[in-house]
């Protein structure tokens, strides 16, 4: 049986409010100002524009529109039940590693997973016909759409991947005794960024937290200066790490290593229009010097496949796109693979990949899928929106940064050599985090027993 994290409430409520009365006055206004207009504002009026939204905005559903204040909504099965909340795919994969875990080691709870955006959804289709799973939109944080939600679905705990906190909702967690949770937390990185010059105001927030997982060592002291003393913290890797890495189709993997036989591929992925031909002049100049140079190139969306085929053809090269031509030939240096769902496949015939999105100040994409599949990443820059990411998968060693062509070029030929297999599977001894953030949590929903 699991311990549990005891939680002192009135300790807690006391520092939510002395971290209130640290917050300037002018922030003190602005929170009083948002918490007024979320009072006032009815939820026909939100309704009417999250579904004029949904019009124009791909990460709105006209057709679940009542997900967002928290209407018509599933029924609520009994016992136990975990929240889980994300913002986008990028944060629901972490999301994905705890939701497998807990559903092991709790097998009577039931998890309602939430997501800010509509494609962030699609993470969790594999539990689409699990009855222990419920998936919905997260509800707008008006007053009393969060108490509507509270009141439907009455967690347990409420876990909040990375970031997403609000006002109203973080307040009647409190007022209800709910257990509130923080895993993949950066307080370093994007969480803190949040606040932006708001900090004071970030403290109050997080003063409703009992407890956080932080995947940076910096973080653990910035936990211990502005966090509840009597909060549980708790310092492990990124909980990517414990996904199940990308499924590999074995027929597609075999037909590629049999056209391109004895060749050393090299996978960029995720790549933005914007850097495509930085990447294609620096393969092509390390493929002068080595010919046994392949790269399969995998653009973020299917729509940009034409302009990295007139990106080619500028160097001299026509190249097969997976859309069109199925497969490259063997003469062929270069592949547009514009496909979904198939670049685990990429990942376990390369030796190396590039991360896409991280050219000119770029955001990135998550680099863990391709260390997940036992290869090392290059990236042209620290994309920002997975700093801690990038930063930690550099300094073990198993990461590059080539911020111009000729390092691109000279890392392709690099790792042709020096794979580093040997330091990606010492990266990956560090995996477990998420059975000890699990047990935490399963300790903490105990607080509502």
């Amino acid at each position: 049986m699991n311990d549990i994290i005891a939680i002192d409430q009135r300790s807690k409520d006391d520092y939510v409010k002395a971290t209130l009365r640290q917050v300037p006055l002018a922030q003190r206004i602005l929170l009083g100002v948002y918490l007024t207009i979320t009072r006032l504002l009815p939820t026909s009026l939100i309704l009417y524009l999250v579904r004029r939204a949904s019009k124009k905005n791909p990460e709105e559903s006209l057709d679940r529109a009542n997900e967002r204040v928290a209407m018509n909504l599933h029924d609520r099965p009994a016992g136990k039940l975990y929240w889980m909340n994300s913002i986008g795919p990028g944060d629901s994969t972490a999301n994905q590693a705890l939701l497998a875990k807990l559903l092991v080691e709790d097998p009577t709870a039931i998890l309602l997973v939430t997501t800010r955006t509509v494609s962030a959804q699609g993470i969790f289709s594999r539990w689409k016909d699990n009855p222990r799973v419920i998936r919905q939109l997260a509800p707008h944080d008006g007053l009393y759409i969060t108490r509507r939600f509270l009141d439907h679905w009455k967690p347990s705990v409420a876990i909040f991947c990375e970031r997403d906190l609000w006002p109203n909702m973080l307040t009647e967690l409190r007022q209800r005794r709910i257990p509130t949770a923080v895993v993949n937390g950066q307080l370093d990185g994007r969480l803190m960024r949040d606040f932006g010059k708001l900090q004071k105001l970030g403290r109050w927030f997080l003063a409703h937290i009992d407890y956080i997982h932080y995947v940076t060592e910096a973080s653990a002291k910035i936990a211990d200066d502005i966090m509840n003393p009597n909060a549980e913290k708790f310092y492990g890797k990124n909980l990517k790490l414990d996904c199940e890495p990308l499924p590999a189709k074995d027929q597609l993997f075999t037909q590629l290593k049999t056209v391109w036989e004895n060749f050393q591929i090299f996978t960029a992925a995720s790549v933005a229009t914007s850097e495509v031909n930085i990447i294609l002049d620096a393969f092509l100049q390390a493929h002068i010097q080595d010919p046994k140079l392949r790269m399969v190139l995998v653009p973020r969306w299917k729509e940009q496949s034409e302009d990295f085929l007139a990106a080619a053809k500028e160097f001299g090269l026509t190249t097969p796109r997976r859309s069109i031509e199925g497969m490259p030939k063997r003469e062929d240096p270069i592949f547009i693979a514009d496909s979904y769902g198939e670049l685990g496949t990429w990942y376990e015939a390369s030796y190396a990949a590039f991360i896409g999105n991280t050219f000119y100040q770029g955001a990135g994409h998550n680099a863990y899928e391709a260390i997940l599949k036992g290869i090392p990443i290059v990236a042209g820059g620290i994309g920002w929106l997975f700093k801690d990411d990038f930063e930690d998968l550099v300094s073990a060693g198993v990461g590059m940064i080539t911020p111009d062509k000729v390092k691109l070029r000279d890392a392709i030929l690099q790792l042709t050599s020096e794979p580093l297999r040997h330091e990606v599977e010492a990266y990956l001894s560090n995996q477990g985090t998420t059975d000890k953030v699990t047990q935490a949590l399963i300790g903490l929903a105990r607080n509502a027993i």
